[in-house]
């Protein structure tokens, strides 16, 4: 019942806090009629029962589930001895897994639009993306770099250092693990520039399928994707972390061994290609999150607009 009673306050609150509704409903619109675009409701966790959540762990955990993954000055074959005796009297079949499908890769682009009493708008952008096995992957870490992660990136450089019109502004893939992700831009800003700053985004995702990228770009990102590869595994618990994530999402072998490698062969033709193959911003979702009467254009100026009441029921 505690539980319960905390997450319905959860529920209840999440209108509070703008970016959180941003970032929740371009999901759902990007996941359209998938698991991964559902939201909790007040309703689905009154509902639940201690019963509920029992035949859960009765369904799902069991050692046929669990990766267990050790790092520290130990011997391999006495922790194997332990981890028998601990473990041997713990086993069951799991029933199949459900089948779920694989996400809509034909969300069409819409206008996305929230009210809140707010100075400054949240804005979001995306479209369906890719998973972790497409064979541009290293291609695309680097077109993230240059595009909207690095604090050099084009992004960043023209919408908050040239425009001044964002303080926080980045754009990148998210990688699906087993289905696609998605590519999503992401900025705040003032009221009065919502509309300007919006269409300065899509210009600029749009103008990296335009030319290649420069040699500076390039070699800044492949320098920084590179050397700040070793920090991932600075701890004991970072190594363990990896080695079960990948063991977890079925990654290649050789997967982390080859990163440096694949990276540092990509070239500017690579990054133009991957550019022109997986940026849509003709097919972005909108969202916004503000206050309409403040806009420096309407917001039908981007598309078909679609209000979302922001309703808790």
């Amino acid at each position: 019942e505690l539980a319960k009673k905390r997450t319905i306050e959860g529920l209840r609150r999440q209108n509070d806090d703008p970016k959180g509704i941003a970032d929740r409903e371009l999901n759902k619109a990007l996941f359209a009629d998938h698991p991964f675009g559902r939201v909790p409701t007040i309703e689905g966790v009154t509902k639940l029962t201690r019963d509920d959540l029992a035949k859960f762990h009765a369904r799902y955990y069991a050692p046929k589930n669990i990766i267990l993954a050790v790092a520290g000055d130990i011997d391999k074959e006495e922790l194997l001895v332990r981890l028998g005796k601990t473990f041997h009297v713990w086993s069951k079949d799991l029933e199949p897994l459900p089948v779920v499908a694989p996400p809509r890769a034909d969300i069409p682009a819409q206008v996305l639009f929230a009210h809140k009493d707010v100075n400054q708008s949240v804005i979001r952008m995306g479209h369906p993306g890719v998973d972790k096995n497409n064979p541009d992957i290293h291609k695309l870490r680097v077109l993230d770099y240059i595009l909207g992660l690095g604090f050099t990136s084009r992004l960043v450089t023209e919408v908050r250092s040239n425009q001044g019109l964002a303080y926080h502004v980045d754009g990148y893939f998210d990688v699906g693990r087993r289905f696609p992700g998605v590519y999503r831009a992401i900025t705040e800003t003032k009221s009065e520039a919502t509309v300007k700053a919006t269409n300065l985004i899509r210009d600029i995702i749009a103008g990296m399928a335009a030319a290649p990228v420069t040699d500076q770009e390039l070699n800044l990102a492949k320098d920084s994707i590179i050397n700040s590869f070793i920090f991932g595994f600075a701890k004991p618990d970072a190594v363990v972390n990896q080695r079960a994530r990948l063991e977890f999402y079925g990654y290649p072998a050789g997967y982390l061994e080859n990163y440096r490698d694949n990276i540092a062969k990509v070239s500017k033709e690579d990054v133009l290609q991957a550019a022109r193959t997986y940026l849509k911003p003709e097919r972005f979702t909108i969202m916004v999150v503000g206050d309409e009467k403040k806009f420096d254009q309407p917001l039908s100026t981007l598309g078909k607009v679609q209000e979302l009441k922001l309703e808790i029921k």
